[in-house]
């Protein structure tokens, strides 16, 4: 969905409100809440372990409150089926990035 001003429903675009976050491979960025030039949503697929988790944090710096649906998945597996777990989430990624238009 579209982030959306709570008060009123209408569509809020602004590079005032956002979220920063990383993970393993990842650096540490911001992504604000304004159209993709690409015009394509695609998901962030990251491994995290203990010692490297995937971190976000959400930032508002509007004086309007904004609600936005976000999917947060989570696969634990172990160690030895890592590569078999990647692959399979590569493979949805590529599905999902020739479907998606």
């Amino acid at each position: 969905g579209e982030p959306r001003s709570l008060e009123t429903g209408e569509v809020v675009y602004t590079d005032q409100v956002g979220f920063w976050h990383r993970g393993i491979g990842m650096k540490l960025h911001w992504d604000p809440l304004t159209p993709s030039i690409t015009n394509v949503v695609y998901p962030h697929v990251t491994p995290a372990t203990k010692e490297n988790p995937f971190e976000i944090r959400f930032i508002n710096r509007t004086n309007t409150t904004i609600y936005l649906d976000v999917s947060v998945w989570y696969m634990e597996m172990t160690k030895s089926k890592y590569r078999e777990v990647v692959e399979f989430v590569r493979g949805l990624m590529n599905y999902y990035r020739r479907y998606s238009v």
